[in-house]
């Protein structure tokens, strides 16, 4: 062991728990992955559609809600089977179900905020045309 190793040896020979901040609350995570969801939709389908090379900003805009809505579904999905394996983890319950909990207020503040931008945003993009 080198000098420079020693830090490192030292922080994993006192390895936990993953850090108290990104888990800490069940809700709070349930809601952000959701909502992280979102995001890395929008930039799949981000790539997607530059692969394709689609030009129109109002087309753009489609692929990143389709690619949003999808890839929040599926986070849904996941996180209703975390919900249901509650059943089976009985000393878990609670943190499971206060994560799918905070997943379905992600999915309904989704929902909100999808239905209040939808049409600003595509006046918006039909105006951008082409990008």
């Amino acid at each position: 062991m080198t000098i420079k190793e020693k830090p490192l040896i030292n922080a994993m020979s006192r390895w936990g728990m993953m850090p108290g901040f990104l888990f800490a609350n069940s809700l709070i995570a349930g809601f952000t992955t959701i909502q992280l969801c979102a995001v890395f939709g929008v930039f799949f389908m981000m790539f997607q559609a530059y692969g394709r090379g689609v030009a129109d900003a109002y087309e753009l805009l489609q692929y990143f809600r389709l690619g949003a809505f999808a890839i929040v579904g599926l986070g849904l999905l996941f996180s209703i089977a975390l919900g249901v394996r509650a059943v089976w983890r009985q000393e878990e319950a609670k943190e499971r179900l206060l994560f799918l909990l905070g997943a379905i207020l992600g999915v309904v503040a989704f929902a909100l905020l999808t239905w209040l931008t939808w049409e600003p945003l595509n006046v918006g993009a039909s105006e951008l045309g082409d990008v």
